[in-house]
């Protein structure tokens, strides 16, 4: 391949021309289509200086491409790799052989990127075992005396730490070895680099070196990294570039400039590395279970000699940023906020911490949470981005804002005797000191909001809130200043959702009706603060009661702010007033849903437009959650309307082009959201209109399109095939469920569900398609790992047994006796635990007993008779399977609205270690985390057609799940099929009967028994 040659397709890549452009493009593709040579010239192509540089750049980025599609991994299944042609194997000895020099030499950061994003793949999938010589050469370059091969040996260092960070063996194995052989020369360059802060290399070195650091002990700390001789000099190095003041000439003077510079990224890490040091392996408390054995003696060591060090450090850089003295970025305010944050749960640090609490709440905390200038001119200047911006600040705990918060109310509950009663004397000395500025005040409300959860739960505290809220917070609805009433109204919020109970009913009235007024308030901040107060407010009867007049006005209220605004918040906010004023919402049901519709259909196309620029799904990600909450609220609204059912075919008519529109642009992330409002609405109806018949074919189609890897959501499907020419196209969902290398056992498991729920509709229907269904899942049968898919397929041969039972037989031929070997060791073994796993088997057998003689198979005829005694053994099961099945509805049903956020409060007077909800949360985080590398470990080791039923939870109940059997009583169909036959099959209902224990027999006439008052029962005219 000439390197000339594709140098100037690449440059051509860039003529104005765009017939010309296109063609270099097409040139380009057909040349990479595994043609060996291609990539080599390439390479040639980027390491060559005389080379036009944005010619250089296009090529790198061709290689990067071409490399991470085509290397080939053996640990990747085949269907789950990309369609790429594979990059031939010299080549691969081309690139590998010339990566490192490439990097060392790159002209400039963008090449570099692109270079180490390649090398990073080469690691993943060649190192160590395809690769020998290459750490070789790495440790080569960091030997080396000149600073590029320096800098490239420290890149390709990074990119080997991160690609095995998450990998449980190579960080036990692999990088250990590399920690031990590399670590000591990063050290020794950190250290000059951070002592020589004038050298124009010296912060891109601590970067990369810091950066490397932290990667390394992301799952694991090597026994290198604990020895005394390895942390010291580290330990020095991160003090030292956390101390370091960078030549003013490298710092730039735009604050967003001067985040993104090196010299911050290396304080970055340095604080990161510390804190990850201490949170996961240096503090005795907080070491969770999995690793104690590991680590319990270096966090001994680490809590005693070094995390009071590091504290110290953090202070000191606290004192200096406060007083004035040094500049911190957000990411190291983070940071430094997160490392008090855990101190102050663990004794050796909280000691030191404890006495300056009071100081670093109200001088380096609390300014955090004040309305500051930025925040006014962001307000003028686009009041839905600030508001955005607003809501996603108290959901994001990863910036300044966010963690400032963590810290207040960890304080309070972790060091309740010690910091929390200072904490409400620094928030009184504000807003009861006519002195104190607006915008402190804010900041005031917002700590107390914070609180809020704990002060609900003082003993001391609670009792005076109501006197706080009628004196300070009822009066800031009358403010002139709109960032007041808006805190007023997330106060408000605050407060109700920790279940605020007034012991005044008319404070309660007056709080309300200044919330209600701040609904219709000119600021868009104000008015979405008070919708989200609203929707904490209705919870109280007298609210609700109070807003039943005006509810039509404030739903058009809050579909106004959601359509400024396309936030997530606002259509949950809708869904709870749905639920809320359910009957007073009839009348407007249908306008309602057409504005969200309207709005729905209007962030669709937005995506969609979107998408076809934007690289990064986060771009779209909040109008995206708009449509999805949207979606969310009308089918709440569809569910309210159940009792309605002209209401409901006016939905329907207006909802099927809002699917249809969706199913023909292939939005596959809406389709999980348009299938619920689909399988919400048909259950609703207990009918299909025929305006939903093309949506059936519209998913149909997109099914057997791009998204057929999208089968979840699909499983109500059933009750859709009530006419004959969709049946096949229900079985080739069937079957494509259970064939496609692209879906998994979940998809096959909702596979069965569908054509079981169409055997179920239609018995005695189907006989076209029975033996395709049983064909299909014996096939499937023999590859299934897994408990629940197993019951699936069973459950998918007794629903074809009770639809067509004599032609089921027939088609399961020389099968039908495992088959039912498999049935009976599931009925003995209790895996048939499910109602509808009973009453399916229960139905199944009453049919296979009609059956005359001559149609049982001939190896099936001397287990026969079992049947009766497997009918009793599932009568007998069934009550209490049904009694359980209640249960667990009802406790769903009283626990479906309650929140699990009482507050645990620490009142202790001790400076012990305290352990918080954090540690409990990290403990089954890092249980679970070391369950499935021990299961990936199990399951690399085991043969590939072991089963894995012992790994399988066991299967739970499925509460929303409708049956078309529903209606079918049991003991009824008993008794039927019992008379059935003694009439068909004489001798085995006489062996059947006769061979049963006395305690069978006596089930048995009991059975008959409530058959008859059943029937009796069924006979009587309905009330």
């Amino acid at each position: 391949m000439d390197p000339q040659h594709v140098s100037t397709l690449f440059a051509t890549t860039f003529n104005a021309d765009p017939n010309v452009r296109i063609a270099a493009e097409l040139e380009l593709r057909k040349q990479a289509v595994g043609q060996a040579g291609m990539l080599s010239a390439v390479v040639q192509i980027v390491g060559t200086n005389g080379v036009d540089l944005s010619v250089r750049q296009a090529a790198v980025v061709f290689l990067k491409n071409a490399v991470a599609r085509g290397y080939k991994s053996s640990n990747v299944p085949v269907q789950q790799q990309l369609p790429a042609p594979p990059v031939p194997d010299a080549d691969k000895q081309v690139i590998k052989q010339h990566i490192l020099p490439l990097i060392v030499a790159s002209p400039n950061r963008a090449i570099r990127i692109q270079l180490a994003a390649i090398l990073k793949t080469l690691v993943s999938h060649d190192f160590p075992e395809r690769w020998p010589g290459f750490m070789e050469n790495v440790v080569q370059l960091l030997q080396s005396d000149r600073s590029e091969s320096v800098f490239g040996g420290m890149t390709a260092l990074l990119e080997i730490f991160k690609t095995y960070r998450y990998r449980p063996d190579e960080s036990t194995k692999i990088l250990p070895q590399i920690v031990e052989k590399t670590f000591p020369l990063l050290v020794s360059l950190g250290s000059k680099a951070a002592a020589n802060p004038g050298a124009p290399e010296s912060a891109d070195f601590l970067h990369l070196i810091l950066k490397t650091y932290r990667n390394s002990i992301q799952q694991r700390l090597s026994e290198h990294q604990q020895a005394s001789s390895s942390l010291v000099p580290w330990g020095r190095l991160f003090f030292a570039v956390i101390n370091v003041q960078p030549p003013a000439d490298q710092i730039p003077e735009s604050l967003d400039e001067r985040e993104k510079c090196p010299w911050w990224k290396a304080k970055k890490w340095a604080y990161a590395t510390l804190n990850r040091l201490f949170m996961r392996y240096g503090s005795p408390s907080d070491l969770v279970k999995a690793l104690q054995k590991q680590y319990s003696k270096f966090a001994q060591h680490f809590a005693t000699s070094f995390a009071p060090e590091i504290l110290n450090t953090y202070l000191h850089q606290v004192e200096l940023n406060v007083s004035g003295g040094t500049w911190l970025s957000k990411r190291v305010t983070y940071l430094i906020i997160q490392f008090l944050q855990q101190s102050a749960k663990a004794k050796t640090t909280w000691q030191v911490l404890k006495p300056h609490i009071q100081g670093l709440v109200s001088s380096f905390v609390f300014p955090l949470l004040v309305f500051t200038d930025d925040k006014a001119e962001a307000w003028a200047a686009d009041p839905v981005e600030y508001v955005r911006f607003d809501i996603a600040e108290f959901e994001d705990y990863g910036t300044p804002f966010g963690m400032s918060t963590v810290f207040i109310q960890s304080l309070a509950t972790t060091r309740t005797k010690a910091s929390f009663g200072p904490m409400l004397n620094f928030i009184q000395s504000i807003l009861g000191n006519p002195a104190s500025t607006p915008q402190s005040r804010f900041g005031a409300h917002r700590m107390t909001a914070c609180l809020a959860g704990v002060i609900l739960e003082h003993p001391d505290a609670k009792g005076v809130m109501e006197s706080y809220v009628v004196s300070h917070v009822l009066p800031e609805f009358g403010s002139d200043h709109a960032y007041l009433r808006a805190v007023a109204c997330e106060l408000v919020t605050a407060l109700m959702r920790h279940r605020f109970e007034f012991t005044e009913e008319t404070n309660l009235e007056q709080l309300s009706t200044q919330v209600v007024h701040a609904f219709d308030d000119p600021e868009l901040p104000v008015r979405l603060h008070a919708a989200l107060a609203l929707t904490e407010l209705i919870q109280r009867p007298p609210v609700q009661q109070a807003l039943k007049p005006m509810i039509g006005k404030v739903m058009q209220g809050l579909l106004k702010i959601a359509d400024e605004t396309d936030l997530d918040v606002l259509t949950t906010a809708m869904q709870t007033f749905v639920e809320q004023f359910s009957e007073d919402l009839v009348p407007i049901a249908v306008q309602l849903t057409t504005r969200l519709i309207d709005s729905y259909m209007r962030l669709l196309t937005e995506t969609l437009s979107k998408e076809e620029t934007a690289e990064d799904w986060d771009e779209n990600a909040d109008k995206k959650f708009a449509a999805m909450g949207n979606a969310r609220t009308i089918q709440t609204i569809v569910t309210a309307m159940e009792g309605s059912k002209e209401i409901l075919i006016e939905l329907q008519a207006i909802l099927a082009p809002m699917v249809l529109a969706t199913l023909e642009h292939q939005a596959l992330d809406f389709f999980e959201s348009v299938f619920d409002i689909m399988d919400t609405l048909t259950f609703s109806l207990r009918q299909i209109p025929p305006t939903l018949w093309t949506v059936f074919e519209a998913m149909y189609k997109s099914f057997k399109g791009p998204s057929v890897d999208y089968l979840e959501g699909k499983s109500n499907l059933d009750i859709f095939a009530q006419r004959l020419d969709y049946r096949e196209m229900v079985l080739d969902i069937y079957v494509t469920s259970l064939t496609s290398d692209h879906l998994g056992e979940q998809d096959a498991i909702i596979g069965c569900k569908l054509i079981e729920g169409l055997m179920l509709s239609l018995p005695g229907q189907l006989d076209g398609i029975i033996p395709q269904v049983i064909t299909h899942a014996l096939k499937k049968g023999v590859s299934a790992k897994t408990k629940i898919l197993k019951l699936h397929l069973l459950n998918v041969f007794v629903s074809a047994l009770l639809c067509s039972p004599a032609l089921a037989l027939h088609a399961l031929g020389t099968s039908a006796r495992p088959v039912f070997d498999r049935w009976f060791v599931a009925l003995r073994n209790g895996s048939l635990a499910r109602v509808h796993d009973k009453k399916l088997s229960l139905l199944a057998f009453c049919e296979l007993l009609k059956l005359e003689g001559e149609r049982v198979p001939a190896d099936l005829q001397d287990g026969w008779v079992g049947i009766v005694g497997g009918i009793l053994q599932l009568l007998e099961e069934y009550p209490k399977a049904v009694e359980n099945r209640q249960k667990l509805e009802e406790d769903f049903n009283d626990e479906e609205y309650e929140l699990d956020d009482e507050t645990h409060l620490n009142m202790a007077d001790d400076d012990e270690d305290v352990q918080d909800e954090e540690n409990a949360y990290l403990e089954r985080l890092t249980e679970e985390s070391e369950r499935l590398r021990a299961k990936l470990a199990k399951d690399e080791d085991s043969d590939e057609d072991e089963e894995s039923d012992d790994d399988d939870d066991d299967v739970e109940e499925e509460l929303g799940f409708e049956s078309p059997l529903n209606d079918v009583d049991p003991y009824i169909a008993f008794k039927y099929a019992l008379t059935a036959l003694q009439t068909a099959n004489a001798p085995v209902y006489q062996a059947a009967t006769t061979s049963l224990t006395p305690e069978q027999a006596t089930a048995l006439m009991e059975h008959m028994a409530r058959a008859e008052a059943a029937e009796r029962e069924q006979a009587q005219p309905a009330p």
